[in-house]
């Protein structure tokens, strides 16, 4: 039977994740505020969902209705709090936050975990000074485990977003190229429909 106390909260997490506008640390956060809690133990109380917790909430294919036993699932006879759409879209959305290599904390940036330094190769990172003037650091120069020894200064945000809106400017790609890659697109686009598809048709049955 769905908990009275968290179904609702579990549905709504699912729903603003799907968005794709909140990283997990606000979403973990702004659940918090709303009252989602684990369901704690005799000697361990109730306490808001962590990052690592909710992750595994949101991954969690059991909220669509499914049960695993011995690696297969099965049509469960619980009732379903998410929709398999609503859970794919997150499932891809967290899929992709982890191929760029991001681990979103504190300050979010669309160039955040894009971004290399060109003098050692280490990534750089965002950092906001007063809470108001935003810039990108070599990892290297704070990595105490594996510095560099980096001595690349620190660089304004508006500065990198600039550079990266003129490199883009002089891109151009080849017309043989931007046919096959119109063509990938659409293929891609095909195939994922139809494992969409038969998805759907195997939860049915």
């Amino acid at each position: 039977m769905p908990d009275p106390e968290r179904a609702a909260l579990v549905t709504e997490a699912f729903e603003i994740c799907s968005t794709g506008e909140w990283t997990l640390e606000r979403l973990a956060a702004e659940m918090g505020h709303h009252g989602l809690t684990n369901r704690g133990r005799a000697d361990y109380p109730e306490k808001p969902l962590g990052v690592s917790g909710l992750a595994s909430l949101l991954t969690n294919a059991a909220y669509t209705g499914v049960v695993h036993w011995s690696g297969v699932t099965y049509p469960g006879v619980h009732e379903p709090l998410v929709s398999t759409e609503t859970f794919g879209r997150v499932q891809e959305l967290l899929s992709a936050r982890a191929m760029r290599g991001t681990r979103e904390r504190r300050h979010h940036h669309y160039l955040k975990g894009l971004l290399v330094c060109g003098v050692c190769g280490r990534r750089r990172s965002i950092q906001r000074s007063k809470g108001t003037y935003t810039y990108f650091y070599c990892l290297g120069q704070k990595d105490r485990r594996y510095p560099t020894g980096c001595r690349e200064s620190y660089v304004a945000a508006d500065a990198l977003e600039a550079e990266v809106k003129s490199l883009y400017q002089r891109v151009e790609v080849p017309v043989s190229w931007a046919n096959g890659l119109e063509e990938m697109l659409a293929d891609e686009i095909t195939g994922r429909n139809a494992a969409s598809l038969s998805e759907r048709e195997a939860l049915a049955r």
